[in-house]
């Protein structure tokens, strides 16, 4: 028998991998434009 504490731990983690991912993602992305946009200007 699984505690529904697993299950529901394993919600969380699953939800929290996710969106860490997805954060990740859209700052990379944002650091892309910035970089590629502003790079040669402040370097």
């Amino acid at each position: 028998m699984i505690p529904e504490n697993w299950t529901f731990w394993g919600v969380n983690v699953k939800k929290g991998v996710a969106l860490g991912i997805i954060i990740f993602l859209v700052i990379f992305t944002f650091g892309l434009i910035i970089h590629h946009t502003f790079g040669k200007d402040i370097l």
